[in-house]
């Protein structure tokens, strides 16, 4: 069982932000109790992002043959989603006002795919009493800043939840109540410097794939043999030609599946808030 805990209202969240500075973007949030009465918050959020393969697919096989893909089959454009994985928390019982002024929620690396087309964090915020504000705190130094000789020692975390039949056991958590707000917004590339490129997870190149390969002889059908079996790891991007006469192909430009498929680490579903 957990003691009595008294409701904590939230109050709104009046912006969230970013500052961009030389090593990526970094988010924050405002916030303000104008009672005086919340002074302990606690954050997490979701992200989510859309993104694109290194190289776009217009072909795909039947099997047979290889065909134009149609919208459906696409999978140049994908979506992805993150959650917060520390503990956010801030607290501003040493100031005369209750005010939360630009505390940093995420950092965003230069050259992340998250911030390849454009991106958005739906921000939740929970007001805390001093003692969940204290637990969580425990927390963050118990499993966030270990590690060196100035970071704080690991302590004994007292949570407000009890085992009815045995006092003595400790048990680790805590029960709050209240209310939570909620903000989300969005970020285009182009508020980002052009010069920011992103750094794919992969190492992708492409190669030929000839009807008949001048290289082999007798001159090998690649495309028959690496591209157009099910399960292929190679993809089809583009066909090329012989010379400029668009009628002749001579074969299909193909790559990896990591590099053309974003579904290996996506959705190409468009989740019902985008916009």
């Amino acid at each position: 069982m957990s003691d009595l805990v008294n409701a904590k209202l939230s109050p709104p969240i009046d912006s969230i932000g970013y500052t961009i500075n030389s090593t990526g973007v970094q988010l924050y949030t405002n916030a303000h109790d104008p009672n005086n009465n919340t002074r302990y918050y606690k954050y997490t959020f979701q992200e989510t992002w859309q993104f694109h393969s290194m190289y776009e697919s217009v072909f795909i096989t039947n099997g047979k043959k290889l065909v134009q893909r149609s919208a459906a089959q696409q999978i140049y454009f994908c979506f992805g989603n993150d959650y917060s994985s520390s503990i956010l928390i801030n607290s501003t019982a040493a100031l005369s006002k209750d005010v939360v002024y630009q505390f940093p929620i995420t950092s965003i690396p230069y050259n992340s795919e998250k911030i390849e087309t454009k991106y958005s964090i739906l921000l939740k915020q929970q007001a805390l009493t001093n003692d969940a504000y204290v637990f969580w705190q425990n927390i963050k130094k118990n499993t966030e800043q270990l590690g060196s000789i100035f970071d704080a020692q690991p302590s004994e975390i007292m949570g407000n939840i009890h085992n009815v039949a045995n006092a003595s056991e400790p048990v680790i958590g805590y029960i709050s109540a209240g209310t939570i707000q909620q903000k989300r917004i969005f970020i285009d590339r182009l508020a980002f410097p052009l010069t920011w490129r992103v750094a794919y997870p992969y190492g992708c190149e492409l190669d030929s794939n000839f009807f008949a390969h001048p290289n082999t002889k007798p001159p090998l059908n690649d495309v028959a043999a690496f591209l157009i079996p099910p399960g292929s790891l190679q993809i089809p991007t583009v066909p090329f030609f012989k010379g400029l006469d668009t009628r002749d192909t001579t074969g299909y430009i193909s790559s990896s599946i990591p590099c053309v498929d974003c579904t290996i680490r996506g959705n190409i579903k468009q989740p019902a808030f985008w916009k």
